[in-house]
């Protein structure tokens, strides 16, 4: 059981997961080109998510037979997005706990 503080970094952790299998999957099985594509059947529905998040942002492209295949470049446009996101809310928490420390500090008269 995961307690309730530890669920963002769980769900976190499983996307991450799924993104690497999923892109796995097409890079192994060579499906990095319009005319090379493949199918995937998710196992899991983290797996489902992703694969509907990478399709609706072009990073697996559609066929008209129902395989996809990986575009490179949407996927590190994707990777890019995904890293500054990741970056401002680092930022934004470190910025959170500075103001925190200061209004102490005012507190207690130093």
């Amino acid at each position: 059981m995961i307690a309730g503080g530890d669920v963002a970094p769980a769900v976190a952790a499983a996307l991450m997961r799924a993104r690497r299998r999923i892109v796995r999957h097409f890079e192994t099985t060579g499906a990095t080109a319009p005319g090379r594509t493949t199918t995937y059947v998710p196992e899991r529905r983290v797996e489902k998510r992703v694969l509907r998040q990478f399709v609706d942002r072009g990073v697996l492209v559609g066929s008209p037979t129902g395989a996809y295949w990986l575009d490179s470049d949407a996927l590190a446009a994707f990777r890019r997005r995904l890293r500054a996101r990741v970056f401002t809310a680092a930022g934004l928490a470190l910025t959170l706990v500075g103001l925190a420390l200061v209004g102490l500090a005012a507190a207690l008269g130093r």
